[in-house]
């Protein structure tokens, strides 16, 4: 699976937070782009998974990769 790095430099501009998660449904489908909060690390509490912050979402197609 493979994505054209303009667009994806696109879409991770637009994030407007340190870190940002894809999720996937299949390697021929669009991912979707997204921002997420930091999760705490100082609470004394088990990690939890960065959530998503805002609404912002922004869908890639990904592109064929020879071989």
């Amino acid at each position: 699976m493979g994505f054209n790095p303009t667009f994806l430099l696109d879409g991770l501009a637009a994030v407007h937070s340190d870190r940002a998660r894809m999720d996937f449904t299949s390697p021929l489908k669009p991912a979707v782009l997204s921002g997420v909060d930091e999760p705490a690390a100082d609470d004394g509490q088990p990690e939890k998974p960065a959530e998503r912050s805002g609404s912002y979402r922004y869908l890639i197609m990904p592109v064929r990769l020879p071989g």
